[in-house]
């Protein structure tokens, strides 16, 4: 009922380890070429072979950052591919399976393909399904095998051409197969041409085999490493866990061209110990984690809020608590973050909604670390640091080339004799002169509380000059840097006011396109700087007389609690989910309709 037209959806599932979500991605680079943009989400189990896995992609011709309501095509290499979306399928959707192997049943659009015959016939591992089913998905949508082919090409140079042509041999089987049955049963192919006429951008679409210039995939780990190298990070630190495991590996893969240090480190607590051991020296450092790891890392926070070091650290939640699901999403380490640390010291938490804020707002974390001395938070979660997304290569060309370095009172020399690290300032941020650099300075990086000159006190009004000199320079960030709420529709004129931070963005955009269907008047409240919050421009924002709804993905909503602690505010109805999964637009909009 209320799926929009504008979003087609692909959905493929098999086992885990057998390459469900690499064909993905190739259907993601495919439609890319085609001058599509997407957006995609894959759910998979802690376990390197077996188990229930799926790769869902949103296809779209505008701008997409979620999933659509029901799926349009579902490749089902298992029964349970079937069975877990059965509530998502309708008549129109198209089934891809091997009748032998699942079992369908219900009033669907089946297009039953032999892959068990297709393997036995070259002789092929059961992996080489995912293959083969491409080859059946072109085939469906009128495309023909040339931008399938190219990838290929790319994709596995290294591994020789008899691996290149073994694969195009198997998607050619798929696409041949798949047309041959059409060809066969009109009445089937007619319902997909009638389909498809829906979504004109899919159907026929014209292929671009020399690439789409305009647009770039890319994961939220990997904007995040790309927004690391324009900010001119110069080393990043980590220990794996998911879902900011791979930024790792990223970073790893482009260390020679950008020349970053890149250290897989024993333990997180190392990772923070080196971080800030570079960021002393004045080099731009950072560390990712997620909740579990971040934990390890709080005393060293703490000790970088009162030694006034710049670090940026990248937190992909996932829900816990302790090891909680770690392949899953969610929103329920907010208040950790924000709260992390022992005694009172300032930090800065940002948390993007899309790769386009997650490089902007990386970019801005790096800077912010610097100009303040302290450390900067990027918070964000599983949906967004794995999912894909389109981002204009135009846009990304413009941004890099706008982007500046402000490393505030960062210096190589100074006026001041004898030098004082921690000098009481006006804005709380002192001179920071980069150790050994003129006549031998190294100054104290103290832990214990500190004289202006860096030496250890207990003394009262010492104490005093110094926690309120860290202080003050959260009200500069404040007064100066901090940037309040994105606002989506008009607050005047609107019955549903939604507020939210991070991945849930795209839901709630589409939810909103989704009820003025059915004459619901939305607009959204979407946060990007969390903590700390500025009152006389957030507080005017909920003075409208809508009805305020908080959508998290946290059991406890977490940011509604830090809204009334920080502003003030209470938000009475919320839509919350904690299982795991995404808030969906579903979910939403059947929440907004019963709202009274």
């Amino acid at each position: 009922m209320y799926n929009n037209l504008m979003i087609f959806s692909w959905n493929i599932t098999g086992e885990a380890g057998f390459g469900i979500t690499t064909i993905g991605l190739t259907m993601a680079k495919i439609c890319a070429r085609h001058g599509l943009h997407i957006w995609d989400y894959a759910e998979y189990p802690s376990l390197i072979r077996g188990g229930y896995t799926s790769f869902e992609l949103a296809i779209s011709n505008t701008e997409v950052q979620t999933l659509s309501t029901y799926i349009n095509i579902l490749v089902c290499l298992r029964q349970d591919g079937f069975d877990n979306n059965k509530s998502r399928l309708n008549q129109n959707s198209i089934i891809i399976y091997d009748q032998d192997e699942v079992k369908i049943d219900g009033d669907y659009i089946k297009l039953p393909i032999p892959f068990k015959q297709i393997r036995t016939k070259h002789k092929a591992y059961q992996v080489t399904t995912n293959v083969i089913s491409m080859g059946v998905t072109m085939a469906i949508l009128g495309w023909d095998l040339d931008s399938f082919n190219t990838l290929v090409n790319e994709q596995f140079k290294s591994k020789g051409q008899e691996v290149i042509d073994y694969n195009i041999i198997l998607a050619k089987e798929g696409w041949e197969s798949a047309n041959n049955f059409l060809i066969q049963n009109n009445d089937i192919k007619s319902k997909i041409e009638n389909v498809l006429k829906q979504y004109e951008f899919i159907g026929n679409h014209p292929s671009n085999q020399g690439g789409n210039e305009t647009s770039l995939i890319m994961t939220g780990n990997e904007a995040f490493s790309l927004a690391s190298i324009i900010a001119d990070c110069r080393a990043y630190f980590a220990y794996p866990m998911s879902p900011a495991s791979n930024v790792l590996s990223v970073l790893a893969g482009w260390a020679k061209t950008s020349g970053m240090l890149v250290r897989h480190v024993e333990d997180e607590i190392a990772a923070v110990s080196e971080a800030l051991g570079s960021a002393y020296m004045g080099v731009r450092s950072s560390v990712g984690t997620s909740g579990g790891g971040f934990a390890l890392m709080v005393e060293s926070l703490s000790y970088a809020g009162i030694a006034e070091i710049p670090l940026v650290i990248y937190i992909a939640q996932r829900p816990g608590p302790a090891t909680g699901l770690p392949t899953w999403t969610g929103q329920g380490d907010l208040l950790f973050t924000v709260h992390a640390g022992h005694g009172e010291f300032p930090k800065i938490v940002l948390a993007p909604g899309d790769m386009q804020e997650m490089i902007e707002l990386s970019v801005e974390a790096y800077n912010l670390a610097t100009i303040y001395q302290m450390p900067v938070i990027v918070l964000t979660d599983r949906l967004l640091a794995e999912s894909h997304s389109t981002v204009s290569s135009q846009w990304l060309h413009m941004f890099q080339e706008s982007s500046k370095i402000n490393n505030g009172k960062l210096v190589s020399k100074t006026d001041q004799n004898p030098y004082l690290r921690y000098r009481d300032s006006d804005d709380g941020i002192s001179e920071y002169l980069l150790p050994g650099l003129q006549d031998g300075v190294h100054w104290q990086a103290n832990s214990y509380e500190h004289l202006e000159n860096t030496h250890t006190t207990e003394d009262a009004s010492e104490v005093v000059k110094q926690v309120n000199k860290r202080a003050r320079k959260m009200v500069k960030y404040l007064e100066t840097d901090y940037k309040g709420p994105k606002i989506f529709g008009s607050l005047e004129d609107t019955e549903i006011v939604f507020v939210s931070y991070g991945s849930n963005i795209g839901s709630i955009k589409q939810s909103m396109i989704e009820l003025q269907q059915v004459n619901k008047r939305t607009a959204y409240i979407h946060f990007t700087h969390l903590y700390p919050l500025l009152s006389k421009i957030i507080c005017p924002l909920f003075e409208h007389k809508a009805q305020y709804v908080l959508v998290e993905n946290s059991g406890t909503g977490q940011f509604g609690k830090l809204l009334r602690q920080e502003c003030g505010i209470s938000i009475d109805k919320s839509i919350l989910r904690y299982d795991g999964r995404p808030i969906t637009v579903q979910q939403i909009v059947n929440s907004i309709i019963t709202i009274k």
